[in-house]
């Protein structure tokens, strides 16, 4: 059940101490209806409330010359109201039926198992620099650098726990050099922690089904591989009288990247395998008249 008006209050106010220093401070109030799904009276709790969240950011920026800008925040948020169900998506084992009980002549449940328990707190800070170097060549780019922790917990007497996409390190380089003649040379490079998962302990072969069922461990108790990406890219302009050409080759993920977001199991959850993407090439040719 959603009120029709909710306040949202938000404020901003900032000071330039120096004339290549400006601290900022804002911070507010944030209010996100539930979905449709979950709203729904077929497949949903039509009484939850809307969620909410308490955000504060702390800010500065400085131009210690005109060739290097640094940028630096720092944020907190509180959630609250959080939709949460109470159907577990991971089963801990075979007598673990969750939501079965239903179709087997239980009493339905009118939430679903739906509800606004779920609370949350998100704390980082980020960094930027901008940079841009001309000599008799030019190099320029930035470097971006995030630093988070995301925790929440689904009801009260639960411990916390890691957001499902929460990462640790973010890191990401892109730079540039402008060599005589239009000849621009970029790279950029990524790099992320490890999204929390949780792990496979044992696993249990029953002959009645004839497949084995996974037992898994704490909730979000370890991470996945880092995700590391080096991408390459070479540009080339000419310039004649009456027209000028663009040619750029790109060259993506040569790293050949790794992503452990989605992991495969084998049929008795003894191993497992995560995703690898393979490099990909793109070439680009344009004309201007």
């Amino acid at each position: 059940k959603i009120q029709a008006t909710i306040p949202q209050i938000r404020g901003r106010i900032g000071v330039q101490p120096h004339e290549r220093l400006r601290i900022s401070l804002a911070g507010g109030r944030y209010v996100q209806s539930p979905s449709y799904e979950e709203l729904s009276d077929t497949t949903g709790n039509p009484d939850l409330r809307s969620e909410g969240a308490w955000h504060l950011n702390l800010g500065a920026a400085w131009a210690p010359g005109p060739w290097l800008d640094l940028d630096v925040q720092g944020y907190v948020k509180w959630l609250d109201n959080q939709v949460v169900s109470s159907v577990s998506s991971t089963a801990g084992g075979w007598g673990d039926l969750g939501g079965f009980e239903d179709l087997l002549g239980g009493e339905e449940d009118p939430t679903h198992g739906l509800s606004n328990d779920g609370i949350g707190r998100i704390y980082g800070m980020e960094a930027f620099a901008r940079f841009d170097l001309a000599r008799k060549v030019r190099f320029s780019g930035w470097i971006g650098y995030g630093l988070s922790w995301a925790e929440r917990k689904d009801f009260p007497d639960e411990d916390w726990h890691w957001f499902q996409f929460d990462r640790r390190h973010q890191l990401t380089v892109l730079a540039q050099v402008t060599f005589p003649k239009e000849i621009i040379l970029g790279l950029r490079f990524q790099l992320q922690s490890g999204a929390p998962q949780t792990p496979v302990v044992d696993s249990t072969f029953y002959p009645d089904i004839g497949f084995y069922v996974p037992e898994y461990g704490e909730l979000y108790g370890e991470r996945g591989l880092p995700f590391v990406q080096l991408d390459l890219r070479i540009d080339k302009r000419w310039r004649k009288k009456n027209h000028i050409v663009d040619f750029y080759v790109d060259l993506q993920n040569i790293t050949m990247a790794k992503s452990s977001d989605f992991v495969i199991y084998s049929y008795d959850y003894r191993e497992s395998a995560s995703f690898m993407s393979f490099p990909a090439i793109n070439l680009a040719l344009r004309i201007e008249f």
